[in-house]
């Protein structure tokens, strides 16, 4: 609303994405006065009919001016894409770029080796932070190349927090490899998405870039804030949508 966020929250769909959002919609009806939310938005990677999807980068755009956090670098990692957008000085649209269709780098990614190591993606990050050594190379272009290179290091008796810190700093190259492609930057970079919340990613991102990596308070939840702001359902379609998610 005018007076900014009240309410934020996140929750895993594990691939049934709409009974997750139908879930979340019922709880929001159970907290708040319906009658005061003007309209509705909603963005991601879904198909809903009669339902406008706002893209990612648009409402991270909009986010970001709306949030006033006057950095001209938007750098989002989450689950299964990852994208740098560029804005001029008035916060503006310039460009961006996306990662191909491949999930390497992104918080899939992270996942998925976080369990191959025996533990959760959050115990993954906290490892990796203590760990303020040279890590040893881990190949992030494929899984089945960190796979192999984690492998290789555990037989060399790499520790466990080596191995995390390899990972995370191999993240951070892969990312940043994909998206600038000679690109130049101007400003403080913006880190939002799922993995923004892992710490060591963000220093070697700042390492590399030699640039200041902020955070967002509400990072995980950014391009929610964007569509919400251009939300253009009305409240009194939250019914209706949910219908239509239950065929």
């Amino acid at each position: 609303n005018n007076k900014g966020i009240f309410l934020k929250g996140c929750a895993p769909h594990n691939g049934n994405i709409k009974n997750t959002i139908i879930e979340i919609i019922r709880k929001i009806k159970n907290v708040c006065i319906l009658d005061q939310i003007k309209t509705v938005g909603f963005t991601g990677n879904i198909d809903l009919e009669k339902v406008t999807i706002f893209d990612p980068v648009i409402a991270s755009v909009e986010a970001n001016k709306y949030c006033q956090t006057k950095c001209r670098n938007i750098l989002s990692i989450g689950c299964e894409n990852f994208y740098l957008i560029r804005l001029d000085k008035k916060y503006n649209y310039i460009d961006h770029i996306v990662n191909s269709d491949c999930a390497s780098g992104t918080g899939g990614f992270i996942d998925q080796q976080a369990e191959r190591l025996g533990f959760s993606t959050k115990k993954l990050a906290e490892m990796a932070l203590e760990f303020n050594q040279s890590p040893p190379s881990i190949a992030t272009r494929c899984a089945v190349f960190a796979k192999s290179d984690i492998i290789h290091a555990q037989a060399r008796g790499h520790s466990k927090q080596a191995i995390c810190a390899g990972l995370c700093k191999g993240v951070a190259r892969s990312v940043l490899a994909n998206t600038l492609k000679g690109r130049q930057i101007s400003g403080d970079i913006l880190f939002t998405g799922g993995m923004s919340l892992n710490q060591k990613i963000a220093d070697e991102l700042s390492k590399e870039l030699g640039k200041k990596v902020i955070f967002p308070e509400d990072s995980l939840v950014f391009n929610a804030i964007g569509a919400a702001v251009l939300g253009d359902h009305s409240v009194k379609d939250i019914d209706g949508i949910l219908k239509g998610m239950n065929t």
